[in-house]
């Protein structure tokens, strides 16, 4: 008798049901049957309410989601509060779904769907003993998707599965790739299919997508990419009509709506540019097709845009300068993006479902913890006064970090230029690279997800010579006021043990608030004022406290060469010197 796989999705955009299709139809190939049910259906008012809210706020209010995400991830109580919530008003549902369906594992790939399944095996009292799975879709995780409950992470990339480690103490992880429809494999008539679509020959085809809402500021994509006469725009709107009747009256490129045939776009079109990591960045994956990530939308899509470029499979564009340079280079010299992109696919990616079934549904009970009476702290009056003042110290810090105030009063004016990189994936696994910044002088500014991604490469530097800069960990986030934008204390703990140096410089990546002053203050880290240069904004060099910082988070290592060349011959031309950073403070 075959065994049971209830499988839980969400229609909360496409990624969810699609990973939720494949894995349906890859199990039951291997002779599994299966059931797919959608979360918001186990609690149908909360779960349309659920839907209405998201999809209002990624239309209107992206800020709100924006902020709302932030507290999730960085507010550890509140996404327990929010855990028991999801408990209380959808595992009741997701029981019986199990119960009649005589189910022998749930899956789920949506995150809610994790939590609420993760705490029902972990109560002490009638736990859910029936195996759980949870397939992580995307390459950044939350803790609102991970559950010391679950039985396995199964996870789409390296990316989250260190994210789940990094979030849970000893969980059971996998990864297994994406789970895209094979057809995104398949070779295409390319030719045809650019004649079908109207696409001129010698012109760089950009396919634009947003998912199957198409939400984000795909309009102004679309014009910026009109505006240049070697690229030809093609636009997919998903569902949002509106949208395509916009676009479509411009009177250039391609407008599509809702189509089922993504494939065979794939295969007519050069780059893909996105602004989620979701699904339809998979697909391009398996098509072979160089991805850019441009104009991320709130929360979840930044989070993963910045996650994919640090694995190497994608380019970050924060500006149309920049956005015209990744097409350029993804559509003439893309073959490391793809190349990158199709290492994370497996052949069978059904296989680490299968074996996760096979895990024990018997799990020790564990105490959840009552966290009704935190909500209910909330309230008090001293919290409440303390936010106030926390506000304003938090507004005072930002006011400080918009007019450029020196927050490091101890250095002095020297004839002295102080320079610094900022390493990407394209770069960081150069040779060539320690042996230029000790040579020159230069230090190397290392934030925590660089780190985490390229550990063995820290240590190489430090003990080669090169001087390790704490980068902090960026969030990303436009509500920032109550949170550290840059985490320090973390991120200097993790270099001081890659790297053997004593980190006392901290270069904060944006701008900083006033926990990031309070942690630099407490762990006894200069904070000198940074500028970002350029061969496009090239500022000028004034000798002193300033740390002069070439970001080259999207530049290739031949770029990147050139770039630290130009700095240097203007700091030379002006008769100034490069100085140690270890001289600030």
């Amino acid at each position: 008798m075959s065994k049971k796989v209830l499988v839980v999705s969400a229609r909360m955009g496409a990624g969810h049901d699609g990973a939720a299709a494949q894995i349906c139809e890859r199990l039951e190939a291997r002779g599994f049957e299966t059931k797919v049910v959608d979360f918001l259906d186990a609690n149908v008012r909360i779960g349309k309410f659920l839907y209405d809210t998201y999809h209002f706020q990624m239309e209107k209010s992206p800020w709100s989601y924006e902020l709302l995400y932030l507290l999730w991830s960085k507010v550890r109580s509140l996404s327990k509060v929010t855990t028991f919530l999801l408990g209380s008003l959808f595992e009741k549902q997701i029981r019986t779904w199990a119960e009649e369906f005589q189910a022998d594992a749930v899956v789920t790939t949506y995150p809610f769907a994790s939590v609420v399944l993760g705490r029902a095996r972990s109560k002490r009292r009638n736990p859910l003993r029936t195996t759980s799975i949870t397939f992580l879709t995307d390459f950044a995780v939350h803790p609102l998707w991970v559950h010391d409950g679950i039985d396995v992470h199964v996870c789409v990339s390296p990316s989250a599965a260190a994210g789940v480690r990094a979030l849970l103490k000893e969980p059971k992880v996998e990864v297994s790739g994406p789970f895209v429809n094979p057809k995104f494999f398949e070779p295409i008539d390319r030719r045809a299919e650019r004649q079908s679509h109207s696409i001129p020959d010698g012109k760089i085809a950009v396919l634009i997508v947003a998912g199957s809402w198409g939400v984000g500021e795909l309009e102004q994509t679309f014009k910026v990419l009109g505006q240049r006469d070697n690229l030809f725009p093609v636009v997919v709107c998903g569902r949002n009509t509106q949208l395509q009747r916009s676009l479509a009256s411009l009177g250039f490129g391609k407008v599509i709506g809702w189509t089922d045939e993504m494939h065979k776009l794939m295969g007519a079109v050069d780059v893909v540019v996105q602004n989620a990591g979701g699904l339809t960045a998979l697909e391009a994956f398996a098509a072979g097709v160089p991805v850019v990530s441009y104009r991320p939308i709130a929360g979840h899509g930044k989070d993963n845009t910045k996650r994919m470029h640090l694995s190497g499979v994608t380019v970050f564009a924060r500006n149309e300068a920049e956005l015209y340079k990744a097409i350029e280079y993804a559509a003439s010299d893309g073959q490391r993006l793809t190349s990158a992109a199709l290492s994370i696919f497996e052949p069978s990616p059904e296989n680490f479902i299968i074996d996760a079934i096979g895990v024990s549904s018997e799990r020790r009970p564990e105490k959840i913890d009552d966290t009704i009476s935190m909500a209910k702290k909330l309230t008090s009056r001293t919290v409440l006064v303390s936010s106030v003042l926390f506000l304003s110290a938090n507004l005072g810090a930002n006011i400080v970090g918009n007019h450029g105030i020196n927050v490091d009063k101890a250095a002095a004016r020297i004839p002295y230029i102080y320079l610094a990189v900022r390493p990407g994936p394209l770069n960081v696994t150069s040779s060539a690279l320690p042996k230029t910044l000790i040579r020159d002088d230069i230090a190397a500014v290392i934030p925590e997800d660089i780190a985490v991604s390229n550990p063995q490469t820290v240590t190489a530097w430090a003990q080669q010579g090169v001087e390790i800069l704490n980068g902090g960990t960026p969030t990303d986030a436009d509500i920032h006021l109550f949170l550290p934008n840059n985490a320090i204390s973390g991120t200097t703990t993790l270099l001081e043990k890659l790297s053997g140096q004593n980190i006392n410089v901290y270069v904060p990546q944006q701008q900083i608030n006033s926990v990031d002053l309070a942690w630099a203050e407490l762990h006894h880290e200069v904070v000198p004022p940074v500028k970002i240069v350029s061969t496009i904004t090239l500022p000028k060099l004034i000798p002193g406290d300033t740390v002069y910082e070439i970001n080259a988070d999207h530049m290739s290592k031949k770029q990147l060469n050139a770039e630290i060349k130009m700095v240097l011959k203007a700091v030379h031309e002006k008769g100034y010197a490069v100085a140690s950073i270890t001289t600030l403070g």
